[in-house]
């Protein structure tokens, strides 16, 4: 949060919140197929004007959502079905695993074994880093 606010003005910071509670608002208690027959009411909360507001920090699930064929987002967004999909594998493993290979250069895991993902990002909110570039719980 601390990046919108030094970022962001006080009326753009209000209007995402006015989307959080829109999206909400539109949302609470549904099921994915029910939020799917909303969506194109309950677009992201970032995005102003098409564009992203907080491209630079964006999400890791936003920087891991990727598509190289226009067609099949097209054709996914468009079927307002809860089970469609983008393939979009490759690109997230990849963003995925360098997110773990860099934790694990920066905390090693004990005997050298591979990091978690759900711990890897615990790990990586919670941490800070050192000077000599370590983290530290």
């Amino acid at each position: 949060m601390t990046w919108i606010s030094e970022n962001l003005t006080i009326g753009e910071c209000d209007a995402i919140g006015a989307r959080v509670d829109h999206n909400l608002e539109l949302t609470h208690g549904c099921s994915l197929d029910e939020r799917v027959s909303v969506w194109d009411q309950t677009p992201c909360i970032f995005l102003q004007d098409c564009k992203c507001q907080v491209y630079l920090v964006r999400p890791l699930v936003c920087r891991a959502w990727h598509s190289t064929d226009k067609e099949q987002c097209r054709k996914a967004f468009s079927s307002r079905v809860s089970g469609a999909e983008i393939d979009n594998t490759p690109y997230r493993n990849y963003v995925l695993g360098v997110v773990r290979d860099e934790l694990a250069r920066l905390r090693p895991w004990p005997k050298g074994g591979v990091l978690p993902l759900p711990e890897a990002m615990a790990l990586l909110i919670s941490a800070k880093a050192t000077s000599d570039g370590k983290l530290t719980a």
